[in-house]
């Protein structure tokens, strides 16, 4: 299990800047992160490239991000679509006791912001009335990969992500 602290986020904005097009990987204009910090830890995942000393060890805890979030989403046009990215799970085990994940959605259905969220952790399902009450206002996009159908190569590949049967993707 990962040390979890608590910070307060730096005076700027959650989402990244809006992108002059549409960013090809995510879909989307702005990008944010719920999280910093993954307990997953997928090797292959891009995060360690930003802090890979404690990339899986230490999950920041941004607790004041879904009001700040509410604060961007007053400047961003109701067409955006703000993708949830994949450096950090948004639903990893932190979530379960911080429930941040869950209190942005509740910030997007409130002001019917598209989103998309690229997840690995099996939380998501617990959100599915939350997304689909954004899908019925704009839009929600639930994204995961699916390397392999091997349990065992899965454990290898994805670290400590769980395993994500394909009945449950397909």
């Amino acid at each position: 299990m990962a040390y979890y602290t608590r910070e307060t986020l730096p005076d700027q904005p959650v989402l990244g800047a809006r992108r002059p097009t549409i960013n090809e990987y995510f879909l989307s204009s702005y990008t944010m992160s719920i999280y910093s910090g993954c307990e997953f830890a997928c090797p292959y995942c891009d995060g360690w490239a930003y802090n890979p000393r404690s990339f899986s060890d230490v999950v920041r805890i941004p607790l004041e991000l879904p009001k700040r979030l509410k604060a961007d989403l007053m400047s961003v046009d109701r067409g955006d679509l703000v993708s949830i990215t994949a450096l950090s799970d948004p639903y990893q085990p932190v979530e379960q006791n911080y429930r941040l994940t869950r209190h942005v959605l509740q910030v997007f259905a409130e002001f019917g912001q598209p989103c998309l969220l690229l997840v690995k952790g099996l939380g998501v399902l617990d959100d599915i009335p939350l997304l689909q009450k954004i899908h019925e206002r704009s839009l929600a996009v639930v994204m995961t990969t699916l390397l392999t159908v091997d349990r065992h190569m899965a454990e290898r590949l994805e670290g400590k992500a769980p395993h994500r049967p394909c009945a449950w993707i397909c």
